[in-house]
């Protein structure tokens, strides 16, 4: 990502506000959109950043996957808060979840889950797209089972395997706890370590296999996505895991199990279960001052014979029940000889004014080059970014309320693209037919503009003319020429000074007589420029 000089920065920044401004759609309330002349049909999440300590960010990209929006999807922003690649209909009619910069046969690609949603989990496969964005591989669940899970879709063994859940419905015996009148069924959580090139099955674990399901914490309709045990569409999510991560140094699993807020070791040759820590009474060591709760994403960071560090996003809610008033990562060190769990830095957390965020789903803790912590809040539409040692340095929201527009996790990475199936979109305007040429250019998807150039011409049959250049702002570029052209096109420079690409040749929109009078003359305002007005005078 390149850095800007300051007078770009704050002309981005102004352009960012001013483009929120124009927001119309789905609610704009709860899950407030952005508005693009050029591209009008997308919808994506308006990004609105809180905080931005520029000096301490680490550089890079934000991947969110929304869903329950106006226009679910993989989304890609800059740290600015502009929009950068809204996913939702190169990706498929489907939900994304998870996108994220991984490495693939020595490149950098983007990975994430793809599929249908149900409730609390997923069915469908994993995706991997390039820096065109084309899907060059698709990874499924393998042998005879159902398809992945939305949790865990991580690349190990330097991108040759990839790490999946599964959801598997099976019928057992819930007369323990009460289901006596029928058959009980419940959720068996499973993991598979996939290889990538044949799709054969590497290694697989199922929870109920080695775990009893009655040291579950959440029982049969005791939360929004327990399950009444009762048939298969309903069956008891006793375990539910949604992390996976591989020992580099001994090839053995770290899982994560909200409802039974527990982080399993998992040895790799026969599935026994090596360690667990939990702050409840089934832990092999004890957790000195302090606990965690319906945990998310757990990670290993370092380890050797005696120890070992891992990261894990503490939910401390499933909002039902909670351990502490806010959510928080951890870094905790486990002391093998010692048989304790320590911190080993700060609670990584964030309050939104007073109020600490507390995320009752979903969320991620992620580490980033420089050191940072990126973390996302899940069922809370937010992220942030904190120095080792805790502070905030950049915050931001697409949304007021938790619980309506969502993204499973959130992370931040470097990202070069340039998409190879699509270019520049341009809408040009004029008041009337001898008045002042609005531009508005976009590029779905491309990280290296550094520039515009724009071209026009009266006649189809001449040749263009160059108007003039204007350097990339935000997602849409806006560009005025006091020479009118009836056509015209927009031809996208990149860093180095080269063409990258041209738009396609456009007329310019021209009202009608009746309609010129409500216009203005940069672009005619739509049924909410009332509402627009008032935001404007705002700012």
């Amino acid at each position: 990502m390149h850095a800007p000089d300051w007078f770009s920065l704050l002309a981005i920044l102004l352009f960012t506000i001013v483009n929120r401004a124009f927001a119309k759609g789905f609610d704009n309330t709860s899950t407030p959109t952005s508005f693009f002349y050029s591209r009008p049909e997308i919808q994506p999440p308006a990004l609105e950043v809180e905080r931005h300590n520029l000096d301490k960010v680490e550089p890079g990209y934000v991947f969110i996957a929304t869903y329950q929006g106006a226009q679910d999807g993989p989304y890609i922003y800059d740290k600015l808060g502009n929009l950068v690649w809204a996913g939702h209909a190169e990706i498929g009619p489907y939900n994304a979840h998870n996108p994220h910069v991984c490495q693939y046969k020595g490149k950098t690609h983007l990975c994430m889950f793809q599929g249908i949603q149900y409730h609390g989990y997923a069915r469908g496969q994993g995706v991997i797209l390039n820096t065109n964005y084309e899907i060059v591989k698709t990874v499924q669940s393998g042998g005879d089972i159902i398809a992945m899970d939305q949790h865990e879709f991580r690349l190990a063994e330097g991108g040759e395997t990839a790490l999946i859940t599964i959801y598997q419905q099976a019928p057992y015996d819930l007369s323990k706890i009460g289901i006596t009148t029928a058959q009980g069924w419940l959720q068996d959580s499973l993991f598979q370590e996939i290889n990538i090139t044949d799709g054969s099955v590497i290694f697989e674990w199922s929870a109920l296999a080695n775990v009893d399901p009655f040291s579950s914490y959440v029982y049969p309709k005791t939360s929004d996505i327990a399950g009444d045990g009762l048939g298969p569409q309903t069956a008891w999510d006793w375990f539910h895991i949604n992390s996976i991560d591989k020992s580099e140094l001994t090839g053995n699993y770290l899982i994560s199990a909200r409802h039974i807020s527990s982080i399993l070791y998992v040895n790799a040759t026969d599935g026994s279960i090596i360690w667990r820590l939990e702050s409840g009474g089934g832990s092999n060591f004890t957790c000195v001052d302090f606990n965690f709760t319906f945990q998310h994403d757990a990670q290993i960071r370092s380890e050797n014979d005696t120890h070992m560090e891992i990261s894990v996003y503490d939910n401390a809610s499933n909002n039902y029940n909670f351990s502490a008033e806010s959510s928080a990562g951890l870094f905790i060190t486990v002391d093998y000889q010692a048989k304790k769990a320590k911190l080993s830095g700060p609670r990584i957390m964030y309050s939104e004014g007073e109020k600490p965020l507390r995320s009752a789903s979903q969320g991620n803790m992620q580490i980033l080059e420089n050191g940072n912590v990126f973390q996302g809040y899940g069922s809370w539409p937010a992220m942030t970014e904190h120095t080792r040692d805790g502070e905030a340095v950049w915050a931001a929201n697409f949304g007021p309320h938790q619980g309506k527009i969502m993204s499973y996790r959130s992370t931040s990475g470097q990202w070069h693209a340039i998409p190879s199936k699509t270019k520049p979109y341009l809408w040009t305007y004029a008041k009337s037919s001898d008045s002042m040429i609005a531009f508005y250019v976009s590029w779905n998807g491309c990280t290296e503009v550094e520039s515009w150039a724009f071209y026009g011409s009266n006649d189809l049959n001449d040749s263009f003319h160059r108007i003039g250049s204007t350097r990339k702002f935000g997602f849409e570029t806006h560009y005025t020429s006091d020479t009118h052209f009836v056509y015209t096109f927009a031809e996208a420079i990149g860093m180095d000074g080269s063409s990258l690409r041209n738009s396609s040749v456009q007329q310019t929109f021209v009202p009608s007589a009746q309609l010129a009078a409500a216009c203005k003359d940069d672009h005619c305002p739509g049924l909410a420029a009332e509402k627009e007005e008032k935001q404007k005078k705002l700012l």
